[in-house]
Formats: structure tokens, sequence, C-alpha cells
């Protein structure tokens, strides 16, 4: 089977989409922190976006293998399983770090947003998708299958930020505590981890302060969680 990353480099229709509105580059996979996983699973950075985040491979294999995106300030979420699973949610939701409810509705929204920018981009997606040779689903589709894979499967994929041997956080790693526990998402609840010291109500944003004890992945920023000592983290961080 060809490889898809070097279908992404030598086609020029799909690598000016992932590239933008993608924000996809195979020149990137050296991360800003020194991490790995919990598991001692193998990790290797092979892509990154303009924030400064990356994409990992997970494991053993080739591109069949998870996927995990770590973020330049401490959040890390499962996001595919294989690099075709990915480059299919760079295609029809590119603005998928954007989506924090997983819906349809949220992601016509933003999509509308894109489209003022770039009224051309559903026949530049269709061209690229052509030039790889793959089917797209349904933006709906997408991103059940990206909450599927952030929130519940991505429990086995742990980030540690190595120096300190803690999951990776934007600050005081050091007041995680090792009682971690993982709050699967239901309905409107996020994945969450319990924290010493932090308040019922807590708004979960990154900024200074109390509520900025951890790297919120990107469905976690900007929520509420009912309930004392909790604070938003992704399900890989438990």
């Amino acid at each position: 089977m060809e490889s898809l990353i070097a279908a992404v480099r030598e086609r020029e229709e799909a690598a000016r989409f992932l590239a933008w509105p993608g924000d996809f580059d195979l020149d990137r996979g050296d991360h800003v922190e020194d991490v790995h996983l919990a598991s001692g699973a193998a990790l290797e950075g092979f892509a990154g976006d303009g924030a400064g985040g990356t994409f990992f491979f997970c494991g053993e294999g080739v591109e069949e293998r998870p996927i995990l995106y770590a973020d330049s300030e401490g959040g890390a979420a499962l996001v595919a399983i294989g690099l075709h699973e990915l480059v299919r949610l760079l295609l029809v939701a590119p603005w998928w770090q954007d989506c924090q409810a997983f819906t349809d509705e949220e992601s016509r929204k933003l999509e509308a947003e894109y489209l003022e920018d770039m009224p051309d981009l559903g026949a530049s997606r269709d061209r690229a998708a052509a030039a790889l040779g793959l089917d797209l689903p349904g933006q709906a589709e997408v991103l059940a299958r990206l909450r599927e894979v952030a929130t519940r499967l991505g429990e086995d994929f742990v980030l540690i930020y190595t120096p300190e041997g803690h999951p990776t956080s934007r600050s005081s790693r050091s007041e995680l505590t090792r009682t971690m526990s993982c709050a699967q998402a239901v309905g409107g609840r996020l994945s969450a981890v319990v924290l010493q010291g932090m308040n019922s109500g807590s708004e979960l944003h990154e900024g200074g302060g109390e509520e900025s004890r951890v790297g919120l992945p990107w469905f976690a920023r900007g929520h509420r969680l009912d309930g004392s000592a909790v604070a938003a983290l992704t399900c890989a961080v438990r």
C-alpha cells in the first residue's frame, strides 16, 4: 500500500489544502517539550501545526498507528487511529480544534466562518481528497469519531512531561496528585482529573491563577465542571 505521507508530499492539491486550512505540516515533527508515553510505548513526532502543536504516532507499526496531538500549552489528546483517519478529519473539519461540543451544528457554524475567507473551500477539499484517493464522510460522522477517540479510546495514551515525570500540563505540574481519575465524557460533561485544592465550578481556561493549573485539550477550554476538586483535562491524562 502506498504511503499516505508520501502521497501528501507528492500531490500538490492535497499538500496545499492540508497546509491550510488543515494547518498540518510534515516538516514540523519536533515537539516544544520532552515528552513520552506512560506506557513506555514508542512516541514518534511526524507533523505539526503553526501554533507549535505536534502530531505523534504511538506504538509500533507504520501509518496505521494511533495518533496523539499535543499542543504547545500542555494539552494532549488522542485524535485518530491511523493516518487515513487523521487526514479525513483535517479535510472534512480543519477547524476541529475549535469544536468543543463535537456537534454538526457547531461545525457548520465554524465552516461558515472559513467560507467567508475561502469560498472555494469545498471544491479545494474535493480535489485534495481525489488526489489522495480518499472517500470523505460527513462532518457529523467525523466529529462523532473524534469525540470517541479523544474521550474514550485515549484513556490508554497518557502523555508524560519527561523532566518531571508528571502528565503534561501547562503549569504547576507538581500539584497534580497521583490519585487522578478520569471521568468519561457523556453528553455535555467533559473528561476530568481530580486535583487537590480546586474549587467546585472553577472556570476552565488557561490564563492565570487557580484555573490554569493544568494544560487543557481543545475541547475542555472555557467550560465549567460540577463537583468539588475537579478540572477538565484530556481523557489521556488520568
